[in-house]
């Protein structure tokens, strides 16, 4: 943090009005006594560099990045030169000085679920300013694992419902390994019982097959990248966890989920874990990285409720 009179963390997306991230973000600090200011900026395509470059030479700590933003993050990779200004995070430790060393688990190379944040740790002057990273991948393993201690089943079998998936076999293949890999890092025995074959990643609802099976185990359905699924003509099935990854804060979207949730709750499914919930374990993991502060999920979560509620 040296070089500020206190740390400030950015919110981009484009546009950004209705994002609950900035709010959110406040009340948990508020409740933890963290000194830290949020902004949100709504940052046009062509601007996200120069908002970047800005953001270095002012030292933010980090840059949460809504879905609309995050093509054009993805594209300062392909910056020319080995001084590009976003990268992936593939050090075992982190420099000194730099953020908490939890955070380096959190590659987002390290499997399908797309990055969400950047965090500013300059290294060095021939080192890139932004490393890319995903709370998402770390996050969603572990709400599913206590959705299972609840119902005392393992996961049977995974679905990673994608909409810009690649459906290359060898892509398919990459991301399977990459799921197994994401789950087996979670300490949980009820995720001991998944291997690769019991992994199907699709790009539409309508791929997931119903199996009727005696077999005792939980079906995870994950929904990440994969657009409005409540346009699709697709229903819950029973013994189940739904995951939404999708940042989408439409309310027509989020009283879909809601439905959902209450759904799963009146049903034989499992749970049904949407994107408020995903994001609000995501902000509690950001800031204890971030921090070395545990502020719980529920009090993000409530923040987010209240700010959509208003």
């Amino acid at each position: 943090m040296d070089g500020t009179t206190e740390p400030i963390i950015a919110v981009i997306g484009y546009p950004i009005a209705g994002n609950p991230t900035q709010f959110a973000l406040e009340t948990g600090f508020a409740a933890a006594q963290i000194d830290c200011r949020v902004m949100s900026v709504s940052l046009s395509p062509g601007r996200v560099a120069a908002a970047l470059a800005g953001m270095d030479a002012m030292n933010f700590v980090a840059a949460w990045v809504a879905p609309t933003c995050r093509t054009s993050v993805e594209r300062l990779r392909e910056t020319d030169g080995d001084t590009a200004p976003c990268a992936e995070k593939t050090s075992s430790a982190p420099p000194k000085g730099s953020v908490a060393a939890s955070l380096v688990t959190h590659r987002s190379h390290a499997g399908p679920a797309p990055f969400d944040v950047v965090v500013h740790e300059r290294a060095g002057d021939d080192q890139p300013p932004w490393i890319r990273l995903s709370m998402k991948h770390v996050v969603w393993p572990r709400l599913a694992a206590q959705a299972f201690k609840k119902s005392h089943l393992p996961c049977r079998r995974l679905w990673w419902v994608g909409g810009k998936a690649n459906s290359t076999p060898e892509c398919v293949s990459q991301h399977q390994a990459a799921l197994l890999e994401q789950v087996r890092a979670t300490p949980n025995d009820f995720w001991d019982a998944l291997s690769l074959e019991c992994i199907e990643v699709v790009r539409e609802p309508a791929q997931i097959r119903r199996e009727d099976s005696e077999e005792d185990g939980v079906d995870v359905i994950v929904f990440s990248d994969s657009g409005d699924i409540s346009q699709a003509d697709w229903k819950m099935p029973s013994k189940c966890v739904v995951i939404d990854l999708n940042e989408n804060w439409d309310p027509e979207y989020l009283i879909y989920w809601d439905r959902l949730k209450l759904d799963a709750a009146e049903t034989s499914a499992v749970d049904c874990i949407r994107g408020a919930d995903v994001h609000a374990a995501c902000l509690s993991e950001l800031t204890e990285s971030l921090f070395d502060r545990n502020v719980e999920p529920e009090i993000f979560l409530d923040a987010i409720d209240e700010y959509l509620g208003v």
